[in-house]
């Protein structure tokens, strides 16, 4: 994993990696990265630009409102 990739409130602005310094660091490994770190909505397509093999949110599922349940009973 590796974090932040987008600005969130935990971190400061200097410690946020963006997409193209995420993508230097990923190349330099021979492993799978899971990025994390301030995805929310706004931010979600820029993943498409990393080398991110994986996604992980918390921000983005409190941003979501379900206004019909998925599964119908």
């Amino acid at each position: 994993m590796l974090s932040p990739i987008f600005y969130n409130k935990k971190y400061s602005p200097n410690k946020i990696l963006g997409i193209v310094r995420f993508n230097l660091i990923s190349n330099q490994w021979d492993k799978k990265i899971c990025a994390l770190g301030g995805i929310n909505l706004r931010n979600l397509n820029k993943i498409k630009m990393t080398n991110a093999s994986s996604i992980a949110f918390v921000s983005l599922i409190n941003e979501i409102k379900i206004k019909k349940p998925i599964y119908h009973f």
